[in-house]
Protein backbone atom coordinates (compact mmCIF):
# COMPACT_ATOMS: atom_id res chain seq x y z
CA UNK A 1 0.00 0.00 0.00
CA UNK A 2 1.57 3.28 -1.12
CA UNK A 3 1.27 6.60 0.69
CA UNK A 4 -0.20 9.36 -1.47
CA UNK A 5 0.49 13.01 -0.87
CA UNK A 6 -2.84 14.18 -2.26
CA UNK A 7 -6.28 13.68 -0.77
CA UNK A 8 -8.67 12.10 -3.32
CA UNK A 9 -12.17 13.46 -3.44
CA UNK A 10 -11.39 17.13 -2.91
CA UNK A 11 -13.80 19.38 -4.76
CA UNK A 12 -11.74 22.60 -4.81
CA UNK A 13 -8.61 24.18 -3.33
CA UNK A 14 -8.43 27.22 -1.08
CA UNK A 15 -5.05 28.90 -1.21
CA UNK A 16 -3.80 32.03 0.54
CA UNK A 17 -0.87 33.77 -1.14
CA UNK A 18 0.22 37.43 -1.19
CA UNK A 19 -1.40 39.36 -4.03
CA UNK A 20 0.95 40.51 -6.78
CA UNK A 21 -0.76 43.88 -7.19
CA UNK A 22 -1.13 44.97 -3.53
CA UNK A 23 -4.91 44.87 -3.73
CA UNK A 24 -5.12 45.37 0.03
CA UNK A 25 -4.88 49.16 -0.26
CA UNK A 26 -8.41 49.36 -1.56
CA UNK A 27 -10.84 46.67 -0.38
CA UNK A 28 -9.26 45.71 2.95
CA UNK A 29 -8.56 49.25 4.12
CA UNK A 30 -11.93 50.37 2.75
CA UNK A 31 -13.80 47.83 4.90
CA UNK A 32 -11.82 48.86 7.99
CA UNK A 33 -12.35 52.58 7.39
CA UNK A 34 -16.06 52.08 6.73
CA UNK A 35 -16.48 50.11 9.96
CA UNK A 36 -14.67 52.84 11.90
CA UNK A 37 -16.72 55.56 10.19
CA UNK A 38 -19.94 53.90 11.37
CA UNK A 39 -19.03 54.55 14.99
CA UNK A 40 -20.40 51.14 15.91
CA UNK A 41 -19.05 48.76 18.56
CA UNK A 42 -16.55 47.19 16.19
CA UNK A 43 -14.05 46.17 18.89
CA UNK A 44 -16.42 44.27 21.19
CA UNK A 45 -17.20 40.57 20.75
CA UNK A 46 -18.78 39.22 18.51
CA UNK A 47 -18.50 42.39 16.40
CA UNK A 48 -14.72 42.20 16.32
CA UNK A 49 -14.96 38.63 15.01
CA UNK A 50 -17.25 39.75 12.19
CA UNK A 51 -14.90 42.62 11.35
CA UNK A 52 -11.95 40.23 11.09
CA UNK A 53 -14.01 37.86 8.94
CA UNK A 54 -15.04 40.74 6.66
CA UNK A 55 -11.44 41.91 6.31
CA UNK A 56 -10.33 38.39 5.42
CA UNK A 57 -13.08 37.69 2.90
CA UNK A 58 -13.17 41.10 1.21
CA UNK A 59 -9.39 41.40 1.21
CA UNK A 60 -8.89 38.00 -0.41
CA UNK A 61 -12.05 37.20 -2.36
CA UNK A 62 -13.00 40.59 -3.81
CA UNK A 63 -9.80 41.09 -5.80
CA UNK A 64 -10.01 37.54 -7.12
CA UNK A 65 -13.65 38.01 -8.12
CA UNK A 66 -12.69 41.18 -10.01
CA UNK A 67 -10.09 39.19 -11.94
CA UNK A 68 -12.45 36.28 -12.61
CA UNK A 69 -15.10 38.64 -13.97
CA UNK A 70 -12.62 39.40 -16.76
CA UNK A 71 -11.23 35.91 -17.26
CA UNK A 72 -14.61 34.26 -17.86
CA UNK A 73 -15.44 37.01 -20.38
CA UNK A 74 -12.18 36.90 -22.34
CA UNK A 75 -12.59 36.02 -26.03
CA UNK A 76 -12.42 32.33 -26.91
CA UNK A 77 -10.83 30.76 -29.95
CA UNK A 78 -12.66 30.82 -33.29
CA UNK A 79 -15.39 28.25 -33.80
CA UNK A 80 -13.26 26.25 -36.20
CA UNK A 81 -10.81 25.32 -33.42
CA UNK A 82 -13.31 24.23 -30.81
CA UNK A 83 -13.09 20.50 -31.28
CA UNK A 84 -15.84 18.04 -32.13
CA UNK A 85 -19.08 19.70 -33.25
CA UNK A 86 -22.18 19.22 -31.14
CA UNK A 87 -24.50 16.67 -32.70
CA UNK A 88 -27.81 18.17 -33.79
CA UNK A 89 -31.00 16.45 -34.94
CA UNK A 90 -31.10 15.68 -38.66
CA UNK A 91 -32.31 18.50 -40.86
CA UNK A 92 -35.93 18.43 -41.83
CA UNK A 93 -36.66 16.99 -45.28
CA UNK A 94 -37.73 20.36 -46.66
CA UNK A 95 -34.58 22.12 -45.38
CA UNK A 96 -32.49 23.36 -48.27
CA UNK A 97 -29.00 24.85 -48.12
CA UNK A 98 -29.24 28.60 -47.59
CA UNK A 99 -32.81 28.48 -46.26
CA UNK A 100 -33.75 30.07 -42.90
CA UNK A 101 -34.00 26.67 -41.19
CA UNK A 102 -30.56 25.66 -42.48
CA UNK A 103 -29.03 28.91 -41.24
CA UNK A 104 -30.74 28.41 -37.88
CA UNK A 105 -29.29 24.90 -37.62
CA UNK A 106 -25.79 26.22 -38.39
CA UNK A 107 -26.17 28.98 -35.81
CA UNK A 108 -27.24 26.46 -33.17
CA UNK A 109 -24.23 24.33 -34.02
CA UNK A 110 -21.85 27.28 -33.60
CA UNK A 111 -23.51 28.24 -30.32
CA UNK A 112 -23.22 24.67 -29.03
CA UNK A 113 -19.54 24.43 -29.94
CA UNK A 114 -18.80 27.82 -28.37
CA UNK A 115 -20.59 26.93 -25.13
CA UNK A 116 -18.91 23.52 -24.99
CA UNK A 117 -15.50 25.10 -25.54
CA UNK A 118 -16.09 27.86 -23.00
CA UNK A 119 -16.94 25.48 -20.17
CA UNK A 120 -14.24 22.99 -21.16
CA UNK A 121 -11.55 25.69 -21.06
CA UNK A 122 -12.89 27.74 -18.13
CA UNK A 123 -15.05 25.42 -16.09
CA UNK A 124 -12.78 25.80 -13.07
CA UNK A 125 -13.10 29.58 -13.34
CA UNK A 126 -16.91 29.38 -13.26
CA UNK A 127 -16.83 27.08 -10.21
CA UNK A 128 -14.43 29.40 -8.41
CA UNK A 129 -16.51 32.43 -9.34
CA UNK A 130 -19.70 30.83 -8.02
CA UNK A 131 -18.05 29.69 -4.79
CA UNK A 132 -16.51 33.07 -4.01
CA UNK A 133 -19.77 34.87 -4.82
CA UNK A 134 -21.64 32.59 -2.42
CA UNK A 135 -19.02 33.22 0.28
CA UNK A 136 -19.26 36.98 -0.27
CA UNK A 137 -23.06 37.00 0.04
CA UNK A 138 -23.03 34.74 3.11
CA UNK A 139 -20.60 37.03 4.93
CA UNK A 140 -22.67 40.05 3.85
CA UNK A 141 -25.85 38.43 5.19
CA UNK A 142 -24.18 37.99 8.59
CA UNK A 143 -23.96 41.79 8.79
CA UNK A 144 -27.71 42.24 8.42
CA UNK A 145 -30.17 43.18 5.70
CA UNK A 146 -28.42 46.40 4.68
CA UNK A 147 -25.08 44.62 4.36
CA UNK A 148 -26.72 41.94 2.22
CA UNK A 149 -28.16 44.64 -0.06
CA UNK A 150 -24.70 46.20 -0.42
CA UNK A 151 -23.36 42.71 -1.16
CA UNK A 152 -25.88 42.58 -4.01
CA UNK A 153 -24.49 45.90 -5.25
CA UNK A 154 -21.07 44.23 -5.35
CA UNK A 155 -22.48 41.43 -7.53
CA UNK A 156 -23.90 44.11 -9.84
CA UNK A 157 -20.46 45.74 -10.04
CA UNK A 158 -18.97 42.40 -11.09
CA UNK A 159 -21.63 42.07 -13.79
CA UNK A 160 -20.75 45.55 -15.06
CA UNK A 161 -17.07 44.55 -14.99
CA UNK A 162 -18.02 41.61 -17.21
CA UNK A 163 -19.86 43.90 -19.66
CA UNK A 164 -17.29 46.73 -19.61
CA UNK A 165 -14.32 44.63 -20.78
CA UNK A 166 -12.26 46.47 -23.37
CA UNK A 167 -13.69 49.89 -22.37
CA UNK A 168 -10.99 51.78 -20.43
CA UNK A 169 -13.18 54.73 -19.37
CA UNK A 170 -15.94 52.47 -18.08
CA UNK A 171 -13.43 50.35 -16.19
CA UNK A 172 -11.84 53.45 -14.65
CA UNK A 173 -15.26 54.57 -13.39
CA UNK A 174 -16.01 51.10 -12.02
CA UNK A 175 -12.64 51.01 -10.26
CA UNK A 176 -13.66 54.11 -8.30
CA UNK A 177 -16.60 52.16 -6.86
CA UNK A 178 -14.98 48.75 -6.58
CA UNK A 179 -11.61 49.72 -5.11
CA UNK A 180 -12.53 51.58 -1.90
CA UNK A 181 -16.08 52.91 -2.14
CA UNK A 182 -18.04 49.66 -2.18
CA UNK A 183 -15.90 47.99 0.55
CA UNK A 184 -16.34 51.16 2.65
CA UNK A 185 -20.13 50.86 2.27
CA UNK A 186 -20.25 47.23 3.29
CA UNK A 187 -18.00 47.95 6.28
CA UNK A 188 -20.25 50.84 7.37
CA UNK A 189 -23.73 49.35 6.95
CA UNK A 190 -22.84 46.24 8.96
CA UNK A 191 -23.14 48.47 12.07
CA UNK A 192 -25.00 51.66 11.15
CA UNK A 193 -26.95 53.07 8.16
CA UNK A 194 -24.80 54.87 5.61
CA UNK A 195 -24.64 58.64 6.14
CA UNK A 196 -24.07 61.44 3.63
CA UNK A 197 -20.66 62.29 5.12
CA UNK A 198 -19.56 58.67 4.92
CA UNK A 199 -20.80 58.42 1.34
CA UNK A 200 -18.84 61.51 0.26
CA UNK A 201 -15.67 60.33 2.00
CA UNK A 202 -15.91 56.89 0.40
CA UNK A 203 -16.32 58.41 -3.07
CA UNK A 204 -13.34 60.74 -2.58
CA UNK A 205 -11.08 57.91 -1.48
CA UNK A 206 -12.44 55.78 -4.32
CA UNK A 207 -11.24 58.42 -6.80
CA UNK A 208 -7.86 58.54 -5.08
CA UNK A 209 -7.56 54.75 -5.28
CA UNK A 210 -8.54 54.70 -8.95
CA UNK A 211 -5.76 57.16 -9.77
CA UNK A 212 -3.26 55.09 -7.79
CA UNK A 213 -4.37 51.83 -9.41
CA UNK A 214 -3.76 53.13 -12.93
CA UNK A 215 -0.02 52.75 -12.30
CA UNK A 216 -0.03 49.26 -10.79
CA UNK A 217 1.77 46.86 -13.13
CA UNK A 218 -0.39 44.03 -14.48
CA UNK A 219 0.81 40.50 -15.07
CA UNK A 220 1.19 39.40 -18.68
CA UNK A 221 2.52 35.88 -18.11
CA UNK A 222 5.31 33.94 -16.40
CA UNK A 223 8.92 33.20 -17.31
CA UNK A 224 10.54 29.75 -17.36
CA UNK A 225 11.02 29.88 -13.59
CA UNK A 226 7.39 30.76 -12.82
CA UNK A 227 8.14 34.37 -11.98
CA UNK A 228 5.56 36.93 -13.13
CA UNK A 229 6.21 39.01 -16.23
CA UNK A 230 4.70 42.47 -15.77
CA UNK A 231 3.53 44.78 -18.54
CA UNK A 232 5.35 48.12 -18.76
CA UNK A 233 3.41 50.88 -17.01
CA UNK A 234 2.35 53.83 -19.18
CA UNK A 235 3.15 57.20 -17.55
CA UNK A 236 -0.14 58.73 -16.45
CA UNK A 237 0.26 62.05 -14.69
CA UNK A 238 -3.45 62.80 -15.05
CA UNK A 239 -4.37 59.81 -12.89
CA UNK A 240 -2.00 60.99 -10.16
CA UNK A 241 -3.43 64.51 -10.29
CA UNK A 242 -6.98 63.21 -9.89
CA UNK A 243 -5.95 61.03 -6.98
CA UNK A 244 -4.10 63.87 -5.26
CA UNK A 245 -7.01 66.28 -5.80
CA UNK A 246 -9.39 63.79 -4.18
CA UNK A 247 -7.14 63.48 -1.14
CA UNK A 248 -6.83 67.26 -1.01
CA UNK A 249 -10.62 67.51 -0.98
CA UNK A 250 -10.74 65.13 1.99
CA UNK A 251 -8.16 67.20 3.87
CA UNK A 252 -10.02 70.44 3.09
CA UNK A 253 -13.30 68.94 4.27
CA UNK A 254 -11.69 67.85 7.53
CA UNK A 255 -10.26 71.32 8.13
CA UNK A 256 -13.55 73.06 7.36
CA UNK A 257 -15.39 70.67 9.68
CA UNK A 258 -13.11 71.70 12.55
CA UNK A 259 -10.94 68.56 12.63
CA UNK A 260 -7.72 70.56 12.45
CA UNK A 261 -5.36 67.84 13.66
CA UNK A 262 -6.72 65.15 11.35
CA UNK A 263 -6.93 67.53 8.38
CA UNK A 264 -3.33 68.65 8.93
CA UNK A 265 -2.19 65.02 9.17
CA UNK A 266 -3.87 64.16 5.85
CA UNK A 267 -2.22 67.22 4.27
CA UNK A 268 1.20 66.03 5.46
CA UNK A 269 0.51 62.50 4.17
CA UNK A 270 -0.51 63.95 0.81
CA UNK A 271 2.60 66.14 0.61
CA UNK A 272 4.76 63.10 1.26
CA UNK A 273 3.03 61.26 -1.58
CA UNK A 274 3.44 64.21 -3.96
CA UNK A 275 7.17 64.41 -3.22
CA UNK A 276 7.58 60.68 -3.86
CA UNK A 277 5.49 60.87 -7.02
CA UNK A 278 7.48 63.74 -8.50
CA UNK A 279 10.83 62.14 -7.64
CA UNK A 280 9.95 58.76 -9.13
CA UNK A 281 8.22 60.27 -12.17
CA UNK A 282 11.26 62.39 -13.03
CA UNK A 283 13.39 59.25 -12.80
CA UNK A 284 10.99 57.39 -15.11
CA UNK A 285 10.10 54.85 -12.39
CA UNK A 286 6.32 55.12 -12.75
CA UNK A 287 5.65 51.51 -11.78
CA UNK A 288 7.25 52.10 -8.37
CA UNK A 289 4.91 54.97 -7.43
CA UNK A 290 2.11 52.73 -6.07
CA UNK A 291 4.55 50.65 -4.05
CA UNK A 292 5.98 53.70 -2.26
CA UNK A 293 2.78 55.73 -1.84
CA UNK A 294 0.18 53.15 -0.81
CA UNK A 295 1.08 53.23 2.91
CA UNK A 296 0.48 56.98 3.47
CA UNK A 297 -2.70 56.77 1.38
CA UNK A 298 -3.96 53.84 3.47
CA UNK A 299 -3.15 55.78 6.64
CA UNK A 300 -5.23 58.69 5.34
CA UNK A 301 -8.20 56.41 4.59
CA UNK A 302 -8.19 54.86 8.07
CA UNK A 303 -7.62 58.24 9.73
CA UNK A 304 -10.58 59.86 7.98
CA UNK A 305 -12.84 56.94 8.87
CA UNK A 306 -11.74 57.13 12.50
CA UNK A 307 -12.51 60.85 12.66
CA UNK A 308 -15.95 60.39 11.13
CA UNK A 309 -16.78 57.66 13.63
CA UNK A 310 -15.60 59.89 16.53
CA UNK A 311 -12.80 57.51 17.46
CA UNK A 312 -10.32 60.42 17.47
Amino acid sequence: MSARESLPGRWFDLRSVPAEETIGLGPTVGVLAGALASGGPVWSWPHAGYLLLSLLVIGSAWGRLWTLAYEVAAPVRPAGTMGTPVELPPALPFTAPGSPSARLRQALGRLGRRTQHLFRMRGDRWIELGGLLALLLIVSALGGRDALLVGGVGVALLALRYLARGRPLALAALRVLAGVTWPWWIGHVAWRPLTADSLLLSMAWGIAYAGWAELVAERSGSDNFGRPILRPVTPNARALVWGDMAQGAVALGMLLAGHLLAGSAIVLLLLGQVLLQSTLARAGRWSEIPRWTWLPAAAGIVLSGSVLGAWL
